[in-house]
């Protein structure tokens, strides 16, 4: 995504043509932890992580949860490309639907937050430098780990 960068709200305010002259120069690198789509993936990964989760619909964290799926089957590769590159109107389609709470979907599947998952798994943002490993068990990833325990016991 092309993110903090602002090119308009909706089609009525969508700048086009400033985005066209000013998109490749913006400052990107690949990265890792790629969880948002367009995403290219093979089919028997597909088959094997069984999709999408139907639970999370319609509305929040499918992309996370699919991404958890992937890392739990093995897969360590999560590559976001700097040449790939797309404006996202920001929740223009999921505003008029009655949302799921995903954020605590996602906790109770997994027993851990997705920003836990982000931060320390998929080290979301980072520069990509190719495969991933197992986050090594620090201070900070403990402490989140226990906040995430205490946010499940609560209602």
């Amino acid at each position: 995504m092309i993110a903090p960068f602002d090119y308009g709200n909706d089609l009525e305010s969508f700048e086009e043509k400033k985005l066209l002259e000013t998109y490749k120069s913006l400052p990107f690198q690949d990265w890792n932890g790629s969880s948002w789509y367009p995403m290219v993936i093979h089919k028997n990964i597909w088959n094997l992580v069984g999709g999408m989760s139907v639970e999370y619909t319609p509305g929040m964290y499918s992309d996370p949860d699919f991404m958890m799926k992937l890392w739990m089957a093995g897969v360590r590769y999560f590559k976001g490309v700097n040449n790939s590159r797309s404006y996202h109107f920001m929740s223009r389609s999921v505003r008029r639907i009655k949302k799921n709470n995903g954020k605590k979907q996602f906790l109770k599947k997994w027993k851990m937050s997705n920003s836990t998952f982000r931060d320390y798994y998929l080290r979301m943002d980072s520069e990509f430098k190719g495969d991933l490993e197992e986050p090594e068990m620090s201070f900070g990833l403990k402490i989140r780990l226990l906040k995430d325990k205490i946010r499940l016991m609560l209602p």
